[in-house]
């Protein structure tokens, strides 16, 4: 397989897929597919969305390029809160918003230990659990 170094290109090559395969599973041409892994294609959202599911990615993620650490670390950080109920929910804002007005606040002292840190989110935590009551 020739190295294109597009991120379709890389996406392809961890899945072991050749031009006429992906062509064969998004239902276009081999020419169609080498072209966008070259980049003489732009790949625009309609490409992007019959390519996705063969490559088992978001089609976002394909019009947009390689995921950053951060942008993998916010779809995490997204996918577990989709998965929370209400309340772990609300906890976790209330520790959020603990975390924030932290690193928020004049650096007079010390900053909190983790410890301290961990205690204040068990209070929002505790607090979370009170209000649902």
């Amino acid at each position: 397989m020739a190295k294109y170094d597009t991120y379709l290109d890389r996406l392809m090559a961890e899945r072991g897929l050749e031009n006429h395969e992906l062509a064969a599973q998004a239902g276009t041409s081999r020419q169609a597919i080498y072209k966008l892994r070259r980049g003489l294609t732009r790949m625009l959202p309609d490409w992007a969305k019959r390519l996705a599911g063969p490559l088992g990615v978001s089609w976002q993620e394909l019009v947009e390029g390689m995921p950053t650490p951060a942008d993998q670390d916010r779809a995490d950080l997204l996918a577990a809160y989709d998965a929370m109920d209400e309340e772990q929910r609300r906890a976790l804002l209330a520790m959020a918003k603990v975390i924030v007005r932290q690193e928020e606040a004049p650096e007079r002292r010390k900053p909190p230990s983790r410890k301290r840190r961990a205690a204040a989110c068990v209070v929002a935590l505790q607090g979370s659990a009170a209000h649902k009551n």
